[in-house]
């Protein structure tokens, strides 16, 4: 039987964490631990590492921002999934800057709050990051316990542990301990002092995993603080600044009919890179306002929410996307007769005004999302 994932509700107002903690609770597969906000959230994080947290925005003492910001700077609690809980837009771009992966606006509802936590853990389970990561008590396994396993599975990467704010960190090189820091103590005695620490947390994070959709780390001779073409009318628009210099997608394709134009933006990023793209995007159109199709081609939170400004500045443009991501977009203020559904069997084939024929076909990670 597997475990439970367990999921930290940070809010201030008792109704709403009671009602969060009951949608978890009902469905059965999720343990619900609470804090009334983010003070007392970060000491629940000293005893317990959750598999998300659920934050409300403002609160007293530590407001969900500011308590974002500390666990993304965190190494034991920086990779945790976070969700803000807010009735304001007007903090969103903020919080998902900070590094919040989706959110939820009062008020919610049950579906709303599922299928958004669903769709975190599926995109989990499917980045090698997080299910290479392993967690966990002190007090279940010792910190002799913890080497030796890193030892007889040759594990290349570092294993973080934490007790009373305190951090200290072993790097592993195939299961060798190559270098250990803690405070400014040599490595000898700082090993010595942490393999008696009893109590705290531990993260083994594997290295060199980091899976991301980004076209590539690397790309010789091409400058990727501009918008590239490299087919005619396709634009690779997506941000170059990214922790580890890793690229994320997004393209714009212009299909140029004899009488009208069209302009379709793949895959429309996070709210953190969308002042980059639209810069890319005006460098090529003149005016993101000239969009007037806009992909969104998988369940993931972090290629939907920039469709959110983009429907502000034209309220025409159309929504495409499958029955699947639908199921998540529908909570990002799309107008539904906007969105026109791509099919789920079969290759996807659309007419545009431009005169022209849109075919989407289905990759991994797509160079070149569509052709005429």
């Amino acid at each position: 039987m597997l475990s439970k994932r367990t999921v930290l509700i940070v809010e201030d107002e008792e109704a709403i964490m009671l009602a969060l903690q009951r949608i978890l609770d009902l469905g059965g597969e999720y343990e619900a631990i609470t804090a009334s906000d983010g003070e007392k959230a970060l000491q629940k994080l000293q005893t317990v590492i959750p598999d998300l947290i659920i934050s409300d925005i403002s609160m007293p003492n530590i407001d969900g921002l500011e308590l974002c910001r500390r666990i993304r700077e965190n190494p034991i609690t920086q990779s945790i999934p976070f969700i803000f809980l807010t009735g304001k837009k007007e903090k969103l771009v903020e919080g998902i800057s900070l590094g919040g992966d989706d959110f939820l606006l009062k008020p919610f509802n049950v579906d709303e709050v599922l299928v958004k936590m669903e769709a975190i853990f599926r995109r989990m389970d499917q980045t090698r990051e997080q299910a290479g990561q392993h967690k966990g008590r002190l007090d279940e396994r010792s910190v002799d316990e913890l080497i030796d396993l890193c030892l007889k599975e040759k594990l290349s990467g570092t294993l973080i542990l934490q007790q009373e704010g305190e951090i200290g960190t072993l790097f592993l090189q195939n299961g060798d301990i190559t270098d250990v820091a803690f405070e400014e103590l040599p490595a000898d005695e700082a090993l010595d002092t942490l393999r008696k620490w009893r109590d705290g947390n531990f993260v083994i994070r594997p290295a060199g995993i980091n899976l991301n959709t980004g076209i590539a780390t690397h790309v010789p001779g091409i400058d990727v603080t501009s918008a590239v073409e490299f087919e005619p009318d396709v634009w690779w628009i997506g941000a170059s600044t990214t922790q580890d210099g890793v690229l994320k997608n997004s393209y714009l394709r212009c299909f140029k009919g004899p009488e009208k134009k069209i302009n379709l933006w793949m895959e429309p990023g996070a709210p953190a890179h969308f002042n980059e793209i639209a810069d890319k995007i005006n460098h090529v159109i003149k005016d993101i306002n000239k969009i007037n199709i806009y992909v969104l081609p998988e369940a993931a939170p972090d290629v939907c929410l920039n469709s959110m400004f983009l429907r502000k500045m034209n309220s025409r443009a159309i929504c495409m996307t499958s029955k699947q991501t639908w199921q998540l977009a529908r909570f990002y203020d799309i107008n539904p007769k906007s969105v026109k559904m791509l099919e789920q069997n079969g290759q996807p084939v659309i007419r545009l005004a431009s005169g022209q024929r849109l075919n989407l076909f289905r990759f991994p990670f797509a160079r070149n999302p569509a052709h005429s």
